[in-house]
């Protein structure tokens, strides 16, 4: 916002430094810049200001900055009253505070208000073409409450691109740009789970239950990146095939930097078999939770429809096979 300050009295400003400041400025409308060294008798507050010594005294920049600083003293525009007030820009004039009604000012300050520049959102978008307005879907992905802290955490660091990859790894410090699991060079930073020959693959191996849950056919770039997006309350099937999905992209992702095999299917079945003792693992533990709490109705709606991946017999919890 375009505000500044008027002093009312030479007094209130005499121990503030004169560089860089908005009430002296040279010809060019500039803030003098501060000098590597000071000597003894050249200015540092607006107390020192003007400066009486003798030209012949100045030495180097000085013989030009001292008279610049002078004038500029001699321009600073004090108030009326005596009293230092700051002025507001509204429209094409400026006005006192507080001298503007409180609601006018908070009007002003919602005006001038930008969103923040975020170097991630740019970077989707070109590898996407996702814009700026779907961003609140995808974070209401990335918090669904069906998904475990480990794997909201790892969503988190792949939206907002920051982890390390032998991409970055090669431009930072000239390592090796391959893949340590599809054995390809990585060309972007988003390679491994966009990408990668291997988490395409682990994606194949449980789509058979991924297509039971919600069919789409096979994923497209969108749903690899963030999800689908879900639009209404109570797409619980969509929800179902993002906690698959997302499993699946958490435990890529953090097995990215590990040597797995020698093979790549040696490297995919390791893979497949840690998702799915993952994906068990923690559907044991939320119904071990549900049942504590007398929510194992809520569960069932959220986690076994149509008895997909399990059933509950004999208040026992059997998990089917995933692949």
């Amino acid at each position: 916002m375009n505000i500044k300050f008027q002093p009312g009295r030479l007094q209130d400003i005499q121990r503030d430094w004169i560089y860089d400041s908005l009430l002296l400025k040279d010809d060019d409308d500039n803030m003098f810049k501060p000098p590597t060294n000071i000597p003894a008798y050249a200015p540092e507050f607006f107390c020192d200001l003007p400066v009486t010594n003798h030209p012949r005294e100045f030495r180097g920049t000085f013989k030009s900055l001292i008279p610049k600083l002078n004038k500029a003293f001699m321009k600073i525009n004090y108030s009326t009253n005596n009293i230092s007030q700051f002025l507001l820009l509204v429209g094409d004039k400026y006005e006192k505070l507080p001298g503007l009604a409180f609601n006018e000012l908070y009007k002003i300050v919602l005006e001038k208000k930008t969103k923040a520049s975020k170097l991630w959102v740019g970077k989707w978008e070109e590898d996407t073409g996702i814009d700026g307005e779907q961003w609140p879907k995808i974070w209401a992905n990335v918090h669904n409450k069906m998904l475990n802290h480990k794997i909201q955490s790892s969503l988190w660091e792949m939206c907002h691109r920051n982890f390390m990859c032998a991409y970055f790894a090669k431009i930072a410090f000239n390592e090796s740009s391959l893949c340590l699991l599809c054995n390809q060079e990585q060309l972007n930073r988003v390679h491994i789970f966009l990408g990668c020959d291997v988490i395409m693959e682990c994606y194949r191996k449980f789509q058979k239950i991924t297509d039971k849950i919600f069919y789409i056919g096979s994923l497209d770039l969108i749903e690899r990146a963030f999800g689908l997006p879900i639009e209404k309350k109570g797409e619980k099937r969509k929800e179902l095939r993002n906690y698959i999905n997302f499993s699946i992209r958490h435990i890529v992702y953090r097995n990215r930097n590990k040597v797995l095999g020698n093979r790549i299917s040696t490297i995919i079945v390791n893979l497949v078999n840690i998702i799915e003792m993952f994906i068990h693992c923690d559907l044991r533990q939320k119904y071990d939770l549900a049942k504590a709490r007398n929510k194992t109705t809520s569960f069932e709606d959220d986690f076994l429809i149509d008895n997909i991946l399990g059933k509950i017999e004999n208040e026992a919890l059997i998990l089917k096979n995933l692949i």
